[in-house]
């Protein structure tokens, strides 16, 4: 009891805005006088605290120019937290998108899972190597989809409480790649509400890996499909338990941030915790049917194999073209809309995801809305359809990603400027 209560007390000193943006040292008596007078072993978290909280530079300031209080999106306070300048008009007709439609929200779900049965069929029916390689590849297109509509959960309540929309999302969604919707709730709202800082999980974890370091060259590119497509599964697996388990440098830990928000999240994400008795049963259950039908091996090339390779593939060409090859100049351009044809958006970046910047604008407009959203703001705001980062895509988003494509791009900014 004694020691939750040191840990309250100092989550709070750290929280304080006012002492992260101080010069001054921190008084670190403050935090050791309740530790003298108590006779308990000190939680390693209350030691890490202390530690930081002394520390004359505790947040790391944003590389860009921020809005004040960007990191905290709603619709109903649109100013000055939203880097637009919109009308009421317009403010009116975003938050009239951000409401949600059961049947809208339930359609997408059913399209995905008809298209996996189709698949599953098509393959039961043409029993060949290379047919089952190209439906290998549509089957890791639609688990991509599944994975947008747990991010999609993960935003918004598909359904009307934390516990069942949890439960959608882990059992549609999540579980299907030994994934959990609420670990990745803490990390994902944490890239929105810090994104392109140290405390960004995305920059901080994959960031600092060779998948994340850019511009390479074309055949930096081409190793880095192929090391997806080859070892793409083992190395998610690997950054989810450094970032679950092992706190690494994308660790969920709400104690690192000490913001509120964080802790709210933790606080979300407890009301859908989910017992390990049911998540084994899910298991139990999914595996012995496989066996009672008999479909190993159309489970194994259909499922696993597409998951562990071409969906790698696919995930980081998504998250490459999200964030990566970018001006990083002002916060409408820390991300990327790559407005591509229907084919890419089916194959690549299916439920509307595409829409970066406006998603992470507002975060709080369901996907089905994004196109929409997209149109108005640029029709609405010069500054949103000047500034912001719009690719027309894939091939123009890996050209951006490389060294020739931006040496080509200042030069062709140079030309341009010395016109004028």
């Amino acid at each position: 009891m004694l020691q939750d209560n040191i840990l309250e007390r100092e989550a709070k000193l750290f929280a304080n805005e006012k002492q992260f943006q101080s010069t001054t040292p921190v008084d670190t008596a403050t935090f050791q006088e309740p530790i003298k007078s108590a006779a308990v072993t000190v939680d390693p978290k209350v030691l890490e605290l202390r530690r930081m909280a002394a520390t004359p530079k505790l947040a790391s300031a944003p590389k860009v120019p921020y809005p004040p209080g960007y990191e905290k999106v709603t619709i109903d306070t649109l100013q000055p937290v939203n880097p637009l300048v919109l009308d009421e008009e317009t403010k009116a007709t975003v938050r009239a998108l951000t409401k949600r439609s059961f049947i809208r929200d339930m359609m997408p779900i059913a399209a995905d899972y008809l298209s996996i049965a189709a698949i599953f069929a098509a393959g039961m029916r043409w029993d060949h190597p290379l047919v089952w390689l190209v439906l290998g590849f549509l089957m890791a297109t639609r688990q991509h989809g599944l994975l947008i509509l747990m991010h999609e959960a993960t935003h918004g309540r598909m359904l009307k409480t934390n516990y069942w929309n949890s439960r959608l999302s882990n059992f549609l969604f999540s579980w299907p790649f030994v994934l959990d919707s609420l670990g990745y709730r803490q990390i994902h709202m944490k890239h929105h509400r810090y994104l392109y800082t140290e405390d960004d999980p995305d920059i901080a974890g994959i960031g600092r890996t060779y998948a994340g370091q850019f511009p390479k060259t074309m055949w930096g590119m081409v190793w880095l499909v192929a090391r997806e497509f080859l070892l793409g599964y083992i190395l998610t697996i690997k950054y989810l338990i450094d970032t679950n388990i092992n706190g690494g440098p994308a660790s969920t830990s709400t104690l690192v941030t000490g913001n509120k928000e964080d802790e709210k999240d933790r606080r979300k994400a407890d009301e859908g915790k989910s017992s390990l008795t049911t998540f084994a049963s899910y298991y139990i259950v999914l595996l012995t049917l496989v066996t009672a039908f008999g479909v190993w091996r159309p489970f194994f090339w259909l499922w696993v194999f597409p998951m562990a390779s071409w969906l790698q593939v696919i995930l980081r060409l998504r998250f490459v073209s999200e964030h990566f090859g970018v001006d990083k100049t002002d916060a409408l351009n820390l991300s990327r809309n790559n407005l591509s044809n229907h084919i890419e958006g089916f194959l690549l970046t299916p439920h509307n995801v595409n829409y970066h910047i406006a998603h992470h604008i507002f975060p709080n407009v369901p996907c089905y809305n994004l196109p929409t959203l997209h149109r108005l703001l640029w029709t609405k705001s010069e500054e949103y359809r000047l500034k912001a980062h719009h690719s027309y895509g894939l091939v123009q988003v890996l050209r951006e990603c490389t060294i020739k494509g931006q040496a080509q791009a200042l030069a062709a900014k140079q030309q341009q400027q010395s016109k004028k």
